[in-house]
Protein backbone atom coordinates (compact mmCIF):
# COMPACT_ATOMS: atom_id res chain seq x y z
CA UNK A 1 0.00 0.00 0.00
CA UNK A 2 1.34 3.43 -0.86
CA UNK A 3 0.50 6.83 0.55
CA UNK A 4 0.99 9.86 -1.69
CA UNK A 5 1.84 11.98 1.31
CA UNK A 6 -1.59 13.52 1.79
CA UNK A 7 -1.90 12.26 5.35
CA UNK A 8 -4.34 9.45 4.53
CA UNK A 9 -2.30 6.84 6.44
CA UNK A 10 -1.76 6.97 10.20
CA UNK A 11 1.77 7.65 11.38
CA UNK A 12 3.84 4.44 11.54
CA UNK A 13 7.60 4.66 11.99
CA UNK A 14 8.23 0.89 11.51
CA UNK A 15 11.50 1.47 13.37
CA UNK A 16 11.50 4.00 16.20
CA UNK A 17 13.25 7.14 14.98
CA UNK A 18 12.84 6.46 11.26
CA UNK A 19 10.41 9.40 10.97
CA UNK A 20 11.14 12.96 12.04
CA UNK A 21 8.85 13.99 14.95
CA UNK A 22 7.40 16.72 12.72
CA UNK A 23 6.08 14.07 10.31
CA UNK A 24 2.52 13.53 11.52
CA UNK A 25 1.19 11.00 9.00
CA UNK A 26 2.32 8.14 6.78
CA UNK A 27 5.30 5.84 7.02
CA UNK A 28 8.89 5.62 5.76
CA UNK A 29 9.65 4.53 2.22
CA UNK A 30 10.49 0.85 1.75
CA UNK A 31 12.00 -0.38 -1.51
CA UNK A 32 12.14 -4.11 -2.25
CA UNK A 33 13.92 -5.39 -5.31
CA UNK A 34 11.50 -6.52 -8.05
CA UNK A 35 8.50 -5.13 -6.14
CA UNK A 36 6.74 -1.79 -6.05
CA UNK A 37 7.55 0.71 -3.35
CA UNK A 38 5.87 0.52 0.03
CA UNK A 39 5.19 3.55 2.21
CA UNK A 40 4.72 7.25 1.57
CA UNK A 41 5.84 8.23 -1.89
CA UNK A 42 8.12 11.17 -2.58
CA UNK A 43 5.55 12.62 -5.00
CA UNK A 44 3.89 14.41 -2.12
CA UNK A 45 7.04 15.07 -0.04
CA UNK A 46 4.48 15.62 2.69
CA UNK A 47 4.30 17.89 4.58
CA UNK A 48 5.26 20.29 1.79
CA UNK A 49 4.78 24.04 1.82
CA UNK A 50 6.32 26.43 -0.71
CA UNK A 51 5.70 30.13 -1.03
CA UNK A 52 7.58 32.75 -2.97
CA UNK A 53 7.24 36.50 -3.19
CA UNK A 54 9.03 38.71 -5.69
CA UNK A 55 8.75 42.48 -5.42
CA UNK A 56 9.92 44.13 -8.63
CA UNK A 57 10.59 47.80 -9.39
CA UNK A 58 11.70 48.66 -12.94
CA UNK A 59 11.94 51.75 -15.10
CA UNK A 60 12.84 52.12 -18.80
CA UNK A 61 13.26 55.31 -20.84
CA UNK A 62 14.06 56.20 -24.47
CA UNK A 63 15.76 59.36 -25.70
CA UNK A 64 15.91 60.14 -29.42
CA UNK A 65 18.36 62.61 -30.89
CA UNK A 66 19.36 62.95 -34.55
CA UNK A 67 20.37 59.47 -35.73
CA UNK A 68 20.55 58.02 -32.23
CA UNK A 69 17.88 56.25 -30.19
CA UNK A 70 19.21 55.75 -26.69
CA UNK A 71 17.36 53.47 -24.26
CA UNK A 72 18.30 53.04 -20.62
CA UNK A 73 16.76 51.70 -17.45
CA UNK A 74 17.12 49.68 -14.29
CA UNK A 75 15.45 47.08 -12.12
CA UNK A 76 15.47 45.96 -8.48
CA UNK A 77 13.91 42.72 -7.25
CA UNK A 78 13.40 41.51 -3.69
CA UNK A 79 13.19 37.68 -3.78
CA UNK A 80 11.61 35.80 -0.84
CA UNK A 81 11.39 31.97 -1.27
CA UNK A 82 10.14 29.95 1.73
CA UNK A 83 10.17 26.16 1.86
CA UNK A 84 9.16 23.51 4.36
CA UNK A 85 9.33 19.89 3.22
CA UNK A 86 9.55 16.39 4.67
CA UNK A 87 12.65 15.56 2.61
CA UNK A 88 15.04 13.45 4.72
CA UNK A 89 12.59 13.47 7.63
CA UNK A 90 10.74 10.60 5.98
CA UNK A 91 13.30 7.81 6.26
CA UNK A 92 13.76 4.81 3.99
CA UNK A 93 14.82 1.17 3.99
CA UNK A 94 16.19 -0.74 1.00
CA UNK A 95 16.19 -4.50 0.44
CA UNK A 96 18.19 -5.68 -2.60
CA UNK A 97 18.56 -9.44 -2.04
CA UNK A 98 22.29 -9.09 -1.33
CA UNK A 99 22.09 -11.26 1.81
CA UNK A 100 20.19 -14.19 0.29
CA UNK A 101 22.47 -14.64 -2.72
CA UNK A 102 24.53 -17.78 -3.26
CA UNK A 103 28.22 -16.84 -3.10
CA UNK A 104 28.87 -19.05 -6.12
CA UNK A 105 26.06 -17.57 -8.24
CA UNK A 106 25.35 -14.06 -6.99
CA UNK A 107 24.02 -12.63 -10.26
CA UNK A 108 21.21 -15.20 -10.56
CA UNK A 109 20.15 -15.54 -6.92
CA UNK A 110 18.99 -13.38 -4.05
CA UNK A 111 15.58 -11.86 -3.41
CA UNK A 112 14.80 -8.51 -1.84
CA UNK A 113 11.66 -9.93 -0.27
CA UNK A 114 13.71 -12.71 1.35
CA UNK A 115 16.08 -10.11 2.80
CA UNK A 116 13.10 -8.25 4.24
CA UNK A 117 11.74 -11.45 5.83
CA UNK A 118 15.24 -12.08 7.17
CA UNK A 119 15.07 -8.63 8.75
CA UNK A 120 18.26 -7.18 7.25
CA UNK A 121 18.18 -4.08 5.07
CA UNK A 122 20.92 -3.30 2.58
CA UNK A 123 20.49 0.43 3.20
CA UNK A 124 18.86 2.78 5.67
CA UNK A 125 18.60 6.54 5.71
CA UNK A 126 16.77 9.12 7.72
CA UNK A 127 17.15 12.75 8.64
CA UNK A 128 14.93 15.70 9.39
CA UNK A 129 12.50 18.02 7.68
CA UNK A 130 13.85 21.11 5.96
CA UNK A 131 12.67 24.63 6.69
CA UNK A 132 14.13 27.71 5.05
CA UNK A 133 13.16 31.36 4.69
CA UNK A 134 15.61 32.75 2.16
CA UNK A 135 16.02 36.33 1.03
CA UNK A 136 17.91 37.73 -1.94
CA UNK A 137 18.08 40.90 -4.04
CA UNK A 138 18.69 41.44 -7.73
CA UNK A 139 19.96 44.71 -9.25
CA UNK A 140 20.30 45.51 -12.95
CA UNK A 141 20.87 48.53 -15.16
CA UNK A 142 21.52 49.04 -18.86
CA UNK A 143 22.10 51.59 -21.59
CA UNK A 144 21.82 50.98 -25.35
CA UNK A 145 22.39 53.22 -28.38
CA UNK A 146 20.81 52.35 -31.72
CA UNK A 147 22.69 54.49 -34.23
CA UNK A 148 21.55 54.79 -37.84
CA UNK A 149 24.97 55.86 -39.06
CA UNK A 150 24.05 55.58 -42.76
CA UNK A 151 20.86 54.96 -44.67
CA UNK A 152 21.80 51.33 -45.16
CA UNK A 153 23.71 50.72 -41.87
CA UNK A 154 22.39 50.54 -38.32
CA UNK A 155 24.67 49.88 -35.36
CA UNK A 156 23.77 48.90 -31.78
CA UNK A 157 26.06 49.41 -28.78
CA UNK A 158 24.94 48.52 -25.27
CA UNK A 159 26.09 47.63 -21.80
CA UNK A 160 24.14 45.88 -19.04
CA UNK A 161 25.17 45.22 -15.44
CA UNK A 162 23.57 42.68 -13.10
CA UNK A 163 24.16 41.67 -9.50
CA UNK A 164 22.33 38.98 -7.55
CA UNK A 165 23.13 38.84 -3.87
CA UNK A 166 23.75 35.36 -2.42
CA UNK A 167 20.67 34.16 -0.55
CA UNK A 168 20.61 34.34 3.24
CA UNK A 169 18.17 32.82 5.72
CA UNK A 170 16.17 35.09 7.99
CA UNK A 171 16.99 32.87 11.00
CA UNK A 172 20.57 32.01 9.93
CA UNK A 173 19.56 28.38 9.33
CA UNK A 174 22.42 27.83 6.90
CA UNK A 175 25.92 26.39 6.96
CA UNK A 176 28.67 25.67 4.42
CA UNK A 177 31.05 22.72 4.33
CA UNK A 178 33.93 24.54 2.64
CA UNK A 179 35.78 22.54 0.00
CA UNK A 180 37.60 25.48 -1.63
CA UNK A 181 41.40 25.38 -1.28
CA UNK A 182 42.48 27.90 1.34
CA UNK A 183 42.44 28.54 5.08
CA UNK A 184 38.84 27.31 5.48
CA UNK A 185 39.35 24.05 3.57
CA UNK A 186 37.15 21.29 5.09
CA UNK A 187 35.84 23.67 7.75
CA UNK A 188 32.15 23.63 8.64
CA UNK A 189 31.02 27.26 8.88
CA UNK A 190 27.50 28.22 10.09
CA UNK A 191 25.77 31.47 9.16
CA UNK A 192 26.76 34.21 11.58
CA UNK A 193 30.38 33.05 11.77
CA UNK A 194 32.65 36.06 11.25
CA UNK A 195 34.91 34.12 8.88
CA UNK A 196 32.36 34.42 6.07
CA UNK A 197 29.50 36.80 5.20
CA UNK A 198 26.03 35.98 6.49
CA UNK A 199 25.11 34.26 3.21
CA UNK A 200 28.34 32.19 3.49
CA UNK A 201 29.35 33.22 -0.03
CA UNK A 202 30.72 36.33 -1.65
CA UNK A 203 28.58 37.53 -4.55
CA UNK A 204 29.91 37.92 -8.07
CA UNK A 205 30.18 41.63 -8.91
CA UNK A 206 31.79 41.21 -12.34
CA UNK A 207 28.57 40.77 -14.32
CA UNK A 208 29.13 43.30 -17.11
CA UNK A 209 27.31 42.43 -20.33
CA UNK A 210 28.42 44.23 -23.50
CA UNK A 211 26.03 44.02 -26.47
CA UNK A 212 26.85 44.97 -30.06
CA UNK A 213 24.87 44.51 -33.24
CA UNK A 214 24.80 45.49 -36.89
CA UNK A 215 22.29 45.49 -39.76
CA UNK A 216 23.72 46.30 -43.21
CA UNK A 217 21.83 46.49 -46.48
CA UNK A 218 24.38 45.79 -49.20
CA UNK A 219 24.37 48.56 -51.84
CA UNK A 220 23.96 47.77 -55.54
CA UNK A 221 22.61 44.30 -54.66
CA UNK A 222 18.87 44.17 -54.48
CA UNK A 223 17.32 42.91 -51.21
CA UNK A 224 20.56 41.57 -49.66
CA UNK A 225 20.95 42.21 -45.92
CA UNK A 226 23.69 41.17 -43.49
CA UNK A 227 23.12 41.10 -39.74
CA UNK A 228 25.54 40.32 -36.94
CA UNK A 229 25.49 40.50 -33.14
CA UNK A 230 27.41 39.64 -29.99
CA UNK A 231 26.37 39.65 -26.33
CA UNK A 232 27.09 38.20 -22.90
CA UNK A 233 24.27 36.88 -20.73
CA UNK A 234 24.25 35.80 -17.07
CA UNK A 235 22.36 33.26 -14.98
CA UNK A 236 20.17 35.16 -12.53
CA UNK A 237 19.87 32.72 -9.62
CA UNK A 238 21.22 29.51 -8.15
CA UNK A 239 18.12 27.55 -9.13
CA UNK A 240 19.40 24.28 -7.69
CA UNK A 241 16.53 23.00 -5.53
CA UNK A 242 16.14 23.33 -1.79
CA UNK A 243 18.03 20.12 -0.94
CA UNK A 244 21.12 21.47 -2.68
CA UNK A 245 21.11 24.79 -0.87
CA UNK A 246 23.16 25.74 2.17
CA UNK A 247 19.96 25.51 4.22
CA UNK A 248 20.19 21.72 3.80
CA UNK A 249 23.20 21.40 6.11
CA UNK A 250 23.14 20.30 9.76
CA UNK A 251 22.14 21.10 12.42
CA UNK A 252 19.23 22.77 10.60
CA UNK A 253 18.66 19.78 8.35
CA UNK A 254 19.44 16.08 8.88
CA UNK A 255 21.00 16.63 12.31
CA UNK A 256 21.42 13.17 13.81
CA UNK A 257 20.73 11.62 10.39
CA UNK A 258 22.08 8.31 9.24
CA UNK A 259 22.80 7.14 5.71
CA UNK A 260 24.27 3.66 5.65
CA UNK A 261 24.78 1.00 3.00
CA UNK A 262 26.15 -2.51 3.41
CA UNK A 263 29.16 -3.92 1.60
CA UNK A 264 26.73 -6.22 -0.33
CA UNK A 265 28.57 -9.23 1.09
CA UNK A 266 28.46 -9.55 4.86
CA UNK A 267 25.20 -9.62 6.81
CA UNK A 268 26.99 -7.90 9.70
CA UNK A 269 27.28 -4.73 7.58
CA UNK A 270 23.51 -4.57 6.97
CA UNK A 271 20.90 -2.81 9.08
CA UNK A 272 19.14 -5.33 11.30
CA UNK A 273 15.45 -4.79 12.05
CA UNK A 274 13.97 -5.88 15.37
CA UNK A 275 11.37 -4.74 17.87
CA UNK A 276 14.18 -3.27 20.00
CA UNK A 277 15.93 -1.36 17.19
CA UNK A 278 15.91 2.38 17.80
CA UNK A 279 17.38 5.16 15.69
CA UNK A 280 18.35 7.87 18.18
CA UNK A 281 17.30 11.45 17.50
CA UNK A 282 19.43 13.95 19.39
CA UNK A 283 18.10 17.17 20.87
CA UNK A 284 18.38 20.01 18.31
CA UNK A 285 21.26 22.46 18.78
CA UNK A 286 22.13 25.87 17.36
CA UNK A 287 24.49 26.34 14.44
CA UNK A 288 27.26 27.73 16.63
CA UNK A 289 26.99 24.74 19.00
CA UNK A 290 27.11 22.09 16.28
CA UNK A 291 30.41 20.25 15.86
CA UNK A 292 31.03 18.17 12.73
CA UNK A 293 32.43 14.81 13.79
CA UNK A 294 33.80 12.11 11.45
CA UNK A 295 30.93 9.73 12.24
CA UNK A 296 28.29 12.16 10.94
CA UNK A 297 26.76 10.59 7.82
CA UNK A 298 23.61 12.64 7.23
CA UNK A 299 24.76 14.47 4.09
CA UNK A 300 26.63 17.74 3.59
CA UNK A 301 26.36 20.48 0.99
CA UNK A 302 29.23 22.65 -0.20
CA UNK A 303 29.12 25.84 -2.27
CA UNK A 304 32.14 27.85 -3.42
CA UNK A 305 32.73 30.76 -1.08
CA UNK A 306 33.53 32.98 -4.08
CA UNK A 307 30.62 32.12 -6.33
CA UNK A 308 30.80 33.01 -10.03
CA UNK A 309 27.59 33.51 -11.97
CA UNK A 310 27.28 31.36 -15.06
CA UNK A 311 27.69 33.39 -18.22
CA UNK A 312 27.20 32.68 -21.92
CA UNK A 313 28.84 34.52 -24.80
CA UNK A 314 26.59 34.42 -27.86
CA UNK A 315 27.33 35.60 -31.38
CA UNK A 316 25.55 35.35 -34.70
CA UNK A 317 25.92 36.18 -38.37
CA UNK A 318 23.08 35.98 -40.87
CA UNK A 319 22.70 36.75 -44.56
CA UNK A 320 19.26 37.28 -46.12
CA UNK A 321 18.49 37.53 -49.83
CA UNK A 322 15.05 37.97 -51.28
CA UNK A 323 14.51 35.86 -54.40
CA UNK A 324 11.90 35.87 -57.15
CA UNK A 325 8.44 34.41 -56.48
CA UNK A 326 8.39 35.82 -52.95
CA UNK A 327 11.13 33.48 -51.81
CA UNK A 328 13.67 34.27 -49.09
CA UNK A 329 17.03 32.58 -48.70
CA UNK A 330 18.65 32.97 -45.31
CA UNK A 331 21.75 31.43 -43.80
CA UNK A 332 22.61 31.74 -40.11
CA UNK A 333 25.66 30.99 -38.03
CA UNK A 334 25.12 31.03 -34.26
CA UNK A 335 27.72 30.30 -31.61
CA UNK A 336 27.53 29.98 -27.82
CA UNK A 337 30.26 29.58 -25.25
CA UNK A 338 29.27 29.16 -21.60
CA UNK A 339 31.67 29.39 -18.66
CA UNK A 340 31.26 29.18 -14.87
CA UNK A 341 28.15 27.06 -15.40
CA UNK A 342 26.86 25.40 -12.25
CA UNK A 343 27.83 21.73 -11.88
CA UNK A 344 26.98 19.27 -9.14
CA UNK A 345 29.26 16.44 -8.07
CA UNK A 346 29.90 14.07 -5.20
CA UNK A 347 32.76 15.49 -3.14
CA UNK A 348 33.28 12.46 -0.86
CA UNK A 349 32.77 9.49 -3.18
CA UNK A 350 33.88 6.12 -1.71
CA UNK A 351 36.92 4.49 -3.29
CA UNK A 352 37.01 1.04 -4.90
CA UNK A 353 34.98 -1.70 -3.21
CA UNK A 354 36.77 -3.86 -0.64
CA UNK A 355 35.90 -5.58 2.62
CA UNK A 356 35.58 -2.40 4.64
CA UNK A 357 32.45 -0.27 5.07
CA UNK A 358 31.32 2.34 2.58
CA UNK A 359 31.84 5.14 5.10
CA UNK A 360 35.44 4.19 5.86
CA UNK A 361 36.35 4.25 2.15
CA UNK A 362 35.40 7.92 1.71
CA UNK A 363 38.46 10.12 1.02
CA UNK A 364 37.40 12.67 3.66
CA UNK A 365 36.58 10.01 6.27
CA UNK A 366 38.97 11.60 8.80
CA UNK A 367 36.75 14.72 8.73
CA UNK A 368 33.37 13.27 7.81
CA UNK A 369 32.00 9.95 6.59
CA UNK A 370 29.03 11.77 5.10
CA UNK A 371 28.23 11.96 1.38
CA UNK A 372 29.02 15.54 0.38
CA UNK A 373 27.29 17.31 -2.49
CA UNK A 374 29.67 19.87 -3.99
CA UNK A 375 28.31 22.56 -6.29
CA UNK A 376 30.85 24.50 -8.30
CA UNK A 377 30.65 27.14 -11.02
CA UNK A 378 33.26 25.55 -13.25
CA UNK A 379 31.47 23.81 -16.12
CA UNK A 380 31.98 24.90 -19.74
CA UNK A 381 29.74 24.33 -22.74
CA UNK A 382 30.09 25.44 -26.37
CA UNK A 383 27.83 25.08 -29.39
CA UNK A 384 28.16 26.09 -33.04
CA UNK A 385 25.23 25.91 -35.46
CA UNK A 386 25.11 26.74 -39.20
CA UNK A 387 21.62 26.71 -40.73
CA UNK A 388 20.71 27.57 -44.32
CA UNK A 389 17.02 28.21 -44.86
CA UNK A 390 14.75 28.71 -47.88
CA UNK A 391 11.08 29.72 -47.53
CA UNK A 392 8.34 31.81 -49.06
CA UNK A 393 7.67 35.05 -47.21
CA UNK A 394 4.17 36.06 -48.35
CA UNK A 395 0.95 34.15 -47.55
CA UNK A 396 0.12 31.56 -50.16
CA UNK A 397 -2.12 28.56 -50.40
CA UNK A 398 1.03 26.44 -50.46
CA UNK A 399 3.66 27.17 -47.80
CA UNK A 400 7.01 25.51 -47.47
CA UNK A 401 10.33 25.88 -45.71
CA UNK A 402 13.59 24.00 -46.22
CA UNK A 403 16.23 23.86 -43.46
CA UNK A 404 19.50 22.00 -43.16
CA UNK A 405 20.97 22.62 -39.70
CA UNK A 406 24.54 21.56 -38.95
CA UNK A 407 26.02 21.91 -35.50
CA UNK A 408 28.72 21.02 -33.00
CA UNK A 409 28.61 20.65 -29.22
CA UNK A 410 31.61 20.59 -26.91
CA UNK A 411 32.13 20.63 -23.15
Amino acid sequence: MADVGAGIMPRDEIITGLLDPKITAGMPGVSVQNFGGIGSEAAGNSPLSKTAGVFDVAENMIWTHSKHMVSFGGEIMWIRPNTQAASGGRGSLGFTGAFTELPTNRSATGEGLADMLLGVANSVSTGSVIHSEERGRYYAGYVNDQWTSMQNLTLNFGLRYEYLTPFRDTQNRMANFVMDPGPLYLQFVPAGDSRLPRALMYGDKTNYSPRVGMAYKVPHVQDLTIRSSFGIFFAQDQGSGVTSRLSSNPPFYNYGAISESSDQLNVSTGFTLSSSTVIPRPTPVSGSAFVLVPTFAGGLTSWPTHYKNGRVQQWSLSVQKKLPWDMLFETNYVGNHGVHLLAREQGNQPTVLNGTTVQSRRPLAAVTQSPSTALASGMRLSTRVFRPNLKNVLPREFLFEIQSPMGMLST
